[in-house]
This record gives structure tokens, sequence and C-alpha cells, in this order.
């Protein structure tokens, strides 16, 4: 499923206008925020990859401190983000938004 997005300055899109709604469905409501976080950050970027502290994501996608680590799993789980550790940040890229829309 492919869609064309209308990309304008400032505009934050949700997990839902991003993912396929089979893949949409199987993510937890934490990992559908940090997901969308991601996505926007790298969307307003000219890179492919962006780097976040652990604390700036729970903060800005409103999950807990101590859920984080969990909810970066199952987003690597499903092979739509790419995690590369870091001293005090973090290295995130987008793998595949299709993935697991089979």
């Amino acid at each position: 499923m492919s869609t064309t997005l209308d990309i304008t300055p400032n505009t934050f899109f949700r997990c839902a206008h991003i993912l396929p709604g089979s893949v949409c469905k199987k993510l937890t409501p934490e990992a559908k925020r940090v997901f969308a976080l991601i996505w926007n950050r790298i969307n307003t970027s000219t890179s492919d990859y962006v780097w976040c502290s652990d604390t700036s994501i729970s903060h800005i996608a409103r999950v807990r401190p101590e859920k984080l680590q969990a909810t970066l799993d199952e987003l690597t789980a499903a092979e739509l983000i790419e995690v590369t550790i870091g001293l005090t940040q973090n290295k995130y890229r987008i793998l595949n938004t299709e993935a697991g829309a089979a």
C-alpha cells in the first residue's frame, strides 16, 4: 500500500498516515507514538537517520522511560526501525514502512 502524503513544513504525521493499517494495528500506542516521532524527525531533515537521546524521545512521545526499551524492541522486531546505540544519543533509521504488510 503506497500513499502520497502532502508534506508541508511543520506537519506532524501520525502512525496511521505513515504505515499500512495491518502494521499499525499490531503496534502498541507507545510504539505508534515513538515511530511517528522518529519518522517525522527524519522527514524534516536532509538525512535518512536521526540522533536522539532516550530522554528526549520519552518526553516528546509521552512514553515512560522504563517502557522505552520495550517499545524500541517492538519497533525493531517489526523491522520498522534500526537503532544504533551511542554514548549519549542513539541513531535511529527507518527501515521499511511496508514491513509486515503482506
